[in-house]
């Protein structure tokens, strides 16, 4: 109950008391709360008139940077205004230095400094408003607003440094890149020899073979390589919202998103990105580091699916990516998924999973740890989902989410290769 109610309450209850009763003493004990509410009504005065702004030192940061919040209110009226403050933050942001609230008397035109810290994770947000409580100098009576001041901070994904991911695409572009194209031209790796035509250089005459003939000269023929058409698919679905302690599994699969992103574009390669679960949410393929932040800027709102609809990959288009492009997509998996992989592969499409080991993760999470039994059966149905996608085709790296991504990536693609 507010204090002014229970105040007036009081005073009334002994006034009418007082009257019931024919009883002077209540009146006289009724007489100190009356003076008290009259008092404050007399000095309550009108809603103040503030002026807020909010600025941020950074509002694009990567996860784990601190950001730091400045808010000022200034009082716009002719009179003083007493104010308690407080800046409105989601929940997902954690305070780590300085004050979010504050209460002073501010004089006409008078400025009030906020500033604080927060900790940050992953995610765009928006801070909506700030909460204003103004009142008379007796405490009773109070103004009570929200002003409406909307400020947005994007947290982008922690980006891993990886060396060049090695893939073996079914078709590469025609420019300069670090993927072998299986024909000869100009590259390090040895491809051949063939007899010498004129015009080639003569630093790469074949001695050795040339030496065997007196009338003809050979040289050596080297691979070309090229770049790829890269698309990327992060799964979005609900078994991807797991959690274990502070830990979800798709925080995983984000990072391991964008470290691979990162790499193929530094490598020159043209990525897109698909995030399914929640539609089809969708980053054009590009190059460059514009690309790179496009693609970052779509895993910063990354969030679970709510909904059953998408739950299955009957509703992925096999015709957003490039003709016989290669696709890697980060799931880990349901039992229904290998029949869309496949259609997938029949389509040319040369096909990469990334798959985080949900069953270790499960196993972690489980209050009380599952039995060894269940543990040991789910791994083997997993095992076996594995194994089919490779008998088919489909180059799968197996990912327990404590250990780094890259070798399994690298060790996965290098045994997958033809």
């Amino acid at each position: 109950m507010r204090r002014s109610m229970a105040v007036g309450l009081a005073a009334y209850g002994l006034l009418l008391t007082g009257l019931l009763a024919v009883d002077g003493r209540f009146l006289v004990l009724a007489l100190p709360l009356w003076v008290y509410l009259g008092a404050a009504l007399f000095a309550y005065p009108a809603a103040p008139r503030l002026a807020a702004t909010r600025s941020i030192d950074r509002p694009v940061v990567t996860e784990g940077q601190p950001v730091t919040v400045t808010l000022r209110l200034r009082n716009d009226g002719a009179r003083d205004a007493l104010v308690a403050v407080t800046d409105l933050i989601p929940p997902e942001l954690l305070l780590c230095d300085g004050v979010l609230d504050c209460m002073a008397l501010l004089s006409p035109a008078e400025t009030l400094t906020l500033t604080y810290t927060l900790a940050t994770r992953r995610g765009t947000f928006r801070l909506d408003g700030v909460a204003v409580a103004s009142g008379e100098p007796l405490d009773l009576l109070h103004h009570a607003d929200r002003l409406v001041l909307s400020t947005q901070l994007v947290v982008l994904p922690r980006v891993d440094k990886w060396r060049p991911v090695k893939l073996r695409p079914s078709r590469t572009l025609g420019f300069t890149g670090p993927i072998p194209s299986r024909r000869g031209g100009a590259g390090t790796d040895v491809h051949g020899v063939r007899e010498y035509h004129p015009g080639d250089p003569l630093r790469h005459i074949n001695w050795r073979a040339t030496a065997r003939y007196h009338d003809r000269a050979f040289t050596t023929e080297f691979e070309q390589e090229r770049i790829t058409d890269v698309g990327i698919i992060l799964d979005l679905r609900r078994q991807c919202a797991l959690k274990a302690g502070s830990e979800c599994l798709l925080d995983h699969s984000v990072r391991a998103t964008a470290a691979m992103s990162e790499t193929l574009l530094r490598a020159g390669h043209r990525v897109g990105l698909l995030m399914y679960g929640k539609g089809q949410q969708w980053v054009l393929p590009g190059y460059g580091r514009v690309q790179q932040l496009r693609i970052l800027q779509a895993l910063a709102a990354a969030t679970v699916a709510e909904g059953t609809l998408f739950d299955s990959l009957r509703y992925l288009s096999t015709r957003l990516f490039p003709a016989r492009s290669q696709l890697i997509f980060v799931s880990p998996l349901m039992p229904d998924d290998h029949e869309i992989l496949f259609r997938l592969r029949a389509h040319g499409y040369s096909v990469l999973v990334v798959c985080p080991d949900i069953v270790t993760f499960q196993a972690q999470a489980a209050d009380p740890p599952f039995a060894a039994l269940a543990v040991r059966l789910a791994r083997v149905e997993r095992a076996s989902l594995l194994r089919q996608l490779r008998q088919g085709g489909i180059v799968v790296a197996d990912w327990p989410v404590d250990s780094p991504l890259e070798e399994k990536l690298n060790a996965a693609s290098a045994a997958g290769r033809p």
